[in-house]
């Protein structure tokens, strides 16, 4: 088993980090949070920059914020692609736009280094117990070289195609994620304004038709008006911002991604932008008339 590497220990980098540590039992870790790393250090990680990773790792992931971060990381002058060893292979778990997951396997492919595109989906809770859904993008060969460290990771492992499919089978997942969320907020919203109780409700229609992830997921948050972060509405935002570019590229129309990326905007010009994705229960709320509890 070669020597790996692992960039970015957020809220879902550092679960995922610790998870890869205790099926490998070898890792280089970086994040710009001396704290995270230290964790991982204490847990038996070794520290190391992207530049240093790229000559001692045969893979390196990647879990960041957006794609010119990971441009950053990858491309500058003390980033992972300018000081690569032969053969190595760069594996992006980041939500990035299509486009950019693209451009990133050509210009790593000039450079004679491998790239997969492997965006998750699962949210914290997946990342913590290793069993989020993996969507990767890239060749067999290095799918083949990847999957075993992959699989320390998620529950659902699948290479979908060649370089991109796994960053467009996470904008399709946003989709089918967050409208859904934000029917489910909207649904909630209503049943305040007619005056039934929300537990009452989701017991009436929850196991039926109306049943769903992010009903059950996010339920008990809204109902214990706990808006602490699971999904930061800053990062939903831009999840779904690279959607419609996406929808935008491929000529294809959108209006429902559209209109929740509308409430996410409202969200955010209330100051919600650090709180979990049902705020959006908040903006129907005052769209509404509903006296926030």
């Amino acid at each position: 088993m070669g020597n790996i590497g692992f960039i970015g220990l957020g809220i879902m980098g550092r679960p995922m980090a610790k998870n890869l540590l205790a099926a490998s039992g070898s890792l280089f870790v970086h994040d710009l949070n001396e704290s995270a790393v230290a964790d991982l250090v204490a847990r038996g990680a070794r520290a190391a920059t992207p530049s240093e990773m790229a000559g001692l790792c045969d893979i390196v992931f990647l879990m960041l914020p957006n794609g010119p971060i990971v441009s950053s990381v990858l491309f500058e002058p003390c980033g992972v692609a300018p000081n690569a060893r032969p053969g190595l292979i760069v594996c992006d778990m980041s939500t990035t736009e299509l486009a950019e997951a693209r451009s990133f396997a050509e210009r790593l492919a000039a450079m004679g280094i491998d790239f997969m595109d492997a965006p998750v989906s699962g949210g914290e809770p997946k990342a913590v117990s290793g069993e989020l859904a993996i969507m990767a993008g890239g060749e067999e060969r290095c799918f083949t070289a990847v999957a075993p460290y992959l699989k320390a990771m998620g529950g659902q492992v699948n290479r979908v195609g060649g370089h991109g499919s796994g960053c467009a089978a996470k904008l399709i997942n946003q989709i089918l994620v967050h409208v859904t969320m934000a029917g489910v907020c909207e649904a909630y919203a209503l049943a305040e304004k007619l005056e039934v109780d929300l537990g009452t409700v989701y017991n009436a229609v929850g196991m039926g038709s109306a049943s769903s992830a992010m009903l059950h997921n996010r339920t008990g948050k809204i109902l214990n008006r706990d808006f602490t972060s699971g999904a930061k509405v800053s990062i939903v935002h831009k999840d779904i911002k690279n959607v419609l570019a996406a929808g935008r590229d491929a000529d294809m129309p959108l209006p429902l991604t559209a209109t929740v990326f509308d409430l996410l905007k409202a969200a955010k010009a209330a100051r919600f932008q650090d709180d979990d994705v049902t705020r959006l229960l908040t903006i129907y709320e005052r769209l509404g008339g509903i006296a926030e509890q």
